[in-house]
């Protein structure tokens, strides 16, 4: 890699200003004081005050060259320049030198406080709020999203996990306290969530913002360093977040590439600490074998079929508004679209009516004309939906143009249960509708099936709801609703199976990219030698004592046990032989602490080992 393309790495290409960047390469002189100042200025990417963290967070690793640059005048927070050298003529791969600096800028702690995680995430924040007209733009090219879709499902969810992330870190990273064996007495124990190191976030092509950033913000909360890689297929999108991203970070703290699948395959050949995937069942295989060879932890955010259950009782009207909003939404290429509706065939007409009318009151009389009904990705994806047409009968759409990579909202009827359509991810808008004499019929039918990213359930009644929640599985489940249900940061998303492994948002995006490490502080006040070969008591001694030690370790925690009922769940089991099992729990109606703690010496005193020595 030459000089000129290492510098182009550091800052975004695209220019709106007046005046541009002029950079010079004038020898091997440490460039970190030189990019840190633009005429006496803080550097761009991480604004006033941040020099000298910057110098010691990444001064090791800095490009070598001497930058000469002029400031540019802004209308954003994040400002961006122009190089006066060419781009790259294909993307980098020399990805060994990338998770290199990026190993030993973790390496060296910079990533690891509080104050270092709260500032990536506020210039992330800025930069998708400088960047939005260029995403929506990018979008709307790539899978003709209008500007309001595009924004309430990618960059406003991105901004959400943004804000979740920064309001609730400080409690994130706080270690917590775990009880320690009574072997090790005295002594406490706690987890320190403690970052994994370098991840490798590989994104999809239907949500091309926000499942390539939503992980990201989780991984900079968590303390790692990035490196992302963008679907071919979203190229202008592609294209947007790569630009937004190099303006925005070092290579040494997140770093971008894009192409094709020979470059996933040679990022997969590099040794990560996580890797996080979303994308297709077949694909997320592959990456799943490549991370084995080096015993990488991975995130699978995948898909499969997610049924729709429509019971009897079932408002119609509105239960038809919520499947076509779901199902249509993005052209039908979302993960978790409902794939196919089971309804009960007491109300299988009316609701194919209701869906139509929710199509038509949503796209109009001829969707292709609609600014809010989306297009397939590309060719390939539109002939492979096309296949699936002659299933079954169409009800309801069905009509295309290669040109314009349409295809129309179609309802399908009568596919066959060994069809393609009913043994594929349709990921497209085609949604075939199969009926169902009783609940049994249909909750038989899924049980056959690998399991689904989502499951959604329309009904009034709760026994319904219990029954499905139940006898089926799914990675996560919506009632009453559709696609809802991953939309908050307090509910993990995650697939289970061949829908996926993991979950991520909130909390659990942060455990995600996380390691949970176990420590045991002990005190060298005391060392009692009971524990120390040669063993001084025979095996039935040491049994008795072990019981005898275990009863009165829970008396040791019963005022500390928070309260009274919590307390009994734990000793409810305490009787006689038994009193030395407490990892069993059986609820038992509430007694007083007095009583509680006469039973439990009335046991291990008397007649529990009475029992013993017989």
């Amino acid at each position: 890699m030459d000089s000129a393309e290492t510098i182009m790495d550091w800052f975004s290409l695209p220019v709106r200003g007046k005046s541009e960047l002029t950079t010079m390469v004038t020898g091997s002189v440490n460039a970190t004081s030189a990019v840190l100042k633009s005429g006496n200025r803080a550097h761009p990417k991480l604004g006033d005050g941040a020099t000298s963290d910057f110098r010691h967070a990444y001064g090791e690793t800095a490009v070598r060259h001497q930058i000469h640059f002029q400031p540019v005048k802004r209308r954003s927070t994040i400002r961006t320049f122009r190089a006066s050298m060419p781009l790259p003529s294909k993307p980098i791969m020399d990805f060994a030198a990338v998770v290199g600096r990026q190993r030993s800028l973790f390496q060296s702690g910079a990533t690891r406080s509080l104050e270092f995680r709260e500032a990536q995430l506020t210039l992330l924040q800025k930069a998708v709020v400088a960047h939005e007209s260029d995403l929506l733009a990018a979008l709307y090219a790539d899978l003709r999203k209008s500007p309001q879709e595009a924004y309430s499902t990618e960059i406003a969810v991105v901004l959400g996990e943004i804000r979740h992330a920064l309001r609730h870190l400080g409690s994130w990273m706080k270690p917590r306290a775990r009880r320690a064996p009574w072997l090790a007495w005295p002594s406490h124990g706690m987890t320190r969530p403690e970052p994994r190191g370098v991840a490798l976030i590989l994104g999809p092509w239907n949500y091309p913002v926000q499942l390539l950033l939503s992980p990201l913000v989780v991984s900079i909360a968590a303390g790692n360093c990035t490196l992302l890689k963008p679907s071919e297929f979203a190229i202008h999108t592609s294209a947007s977040i790569s630009r937004l991203i190099r303006a925005t970070y070092p290579e040494e703290h997140v770093a971008i590439v894009e192409g094709g699948r020979d470059v996933a395959e040679a990022l997969l050949r590099e040794r990560f600490d996580s890797i996080f995937f979303t994308g297709s069942t077949r694909v997320g295989r592959d990456v799943m074998a490549a991370a084995a060879r080096h015993l990488t932890p991975v995130t699978l955010e995948l898909g499969g079929k997610c049924p729709c259950i429509v019971a009897s009782d079932a408002p119609i009207d509105i239960t038809a508004r919520r499947i076509v909003w779901g199902k249509f939404m993005n052209a039908g290429q979302t993960c978790v679209a409902p794939d196919f509706v089971l309804v009960d065939r007491r109300i299988r007409a009316n609701l194919l009516q209701s869906l139509q009318r929710a199509i038509h009151e949503f796209y109009g009389a001829d969707p292709q004309k609609s600014p809010d009904y989306g297009r397939i990705i590309n060719r390939q994806h539109l002939d492979r939906l096309a296949a699936y047409l002659p299933s079954g009968h169409i009800e309801h759409g069905g009509q295309q143009d290669a040109a314009d990579l349409y295809l129309a909202p179609t309802l399908m009827t009568g596919a066959p249960a060994i069809s393609p359509v009913m043994q594929e991810e349709i990921f497209g808008p085609i949604l075939p509708v199969v009926d169902f004499e009783c609940l049994d019929d249909a909750l038989a039918l899924l049980r056959d099936r690998p399991t689904p990213l989502a499951l959604y359930l329309f009904t009034r009644d709760r026994s319904t709801q219990e029954r499905v929640l139940d006898t089926t599985r799914s990675g996560g489940v919506c009632l009453n609703d559709t696609i809802t249900h991953m939309l908050g940061q307090e509910l993990p998303f995650g697939g289970l199976g061949e829908s996926g492994l993991g979950a991520y948002h909130g909390r659990a995006g942060f455990d995600a990219f996380t390691h949970h490490r176990s420590v045991l502080r002990r005190s060298l006040a005391i060392d009692p030698r009971l524990r120390y070969p040669p063993p001084r008591i025979s095996l039935s001694r040491l049994k008795r004592a072990m019981r005898y030690l275990m009863g009165w370790l829970i008396l040791l925690l019963l005022p500390w046990s928070g309260h009274t009922q919590s307390a009994q769940d734990h000793v409810a089991p305490i009787r006689g032989r038994d009193h030395c099992n407490v990892m069993a729990t059986t609820k038992k109606p509430a007694r007083s602490m007095a009583d509680t703690r006469s039973r439990l010496c009335t046991s291990t005193s008397g007649r529990g080992f009475a029992n013993e020595r017989k």
